[in-house]
């Protein structure tokens, strides 16, 4: 007896889609346009908090920051990524009679912070 045998080739099972990778993040601000931060309030001796509010706009990539209180002299905010003030750029604000000013700087040291190089600082 002759018997000849036919073999169906099996397809091998469907591989399955690779996974969808993660979003990349640039940044805090990810998806999104704009976002508020957390609220910073600063106590003054002898006055009220001085509160420090502030909004990224992640399109035009400007931080806006609001300060509110009462002075009896000048604030300073300064930002760096090390842990301390040298390197940092520095804005100082005060009130020249009913005028509001701001400078922006540089701290190089323990010293007054010299002038930056540009002025990316508005008030409003």
């Amino acid at each position: 007896v002759n018997v000849e045998s036919a073999s169906c080739p099996v397809p091998p099972p469907p591989t399955p889609a690779p996974p969808t990778p993660a979003p990349t993040v640039a940044g805090p601000c990810g998806q999104v346009a704009s976002f508020a931060g957390d609220q910073l309030r600063i106590p003054l001796a002898g006055l009220d908090d001085v509160v420090v509010d502030y909004r990224v706009d992640c399109v035009a990539k400007e931080i806006v920051f609001t300060v509110t209180g009462q002075s009896a002299g000048w604030l300073s905010i300064g930002f760096n990524t090390g842990s301390t003030m040298v390197g940092s750029d520095t804005y100082q604000m005060w009130f020249d009679g009913n005028t509001a000013k701001i400078v922006n700087g540089y701290a190089v040291g323990r010293s007054n912070p010299t002038a930056a190089q540009n002025e990316d600082v508005a008030v409003v």
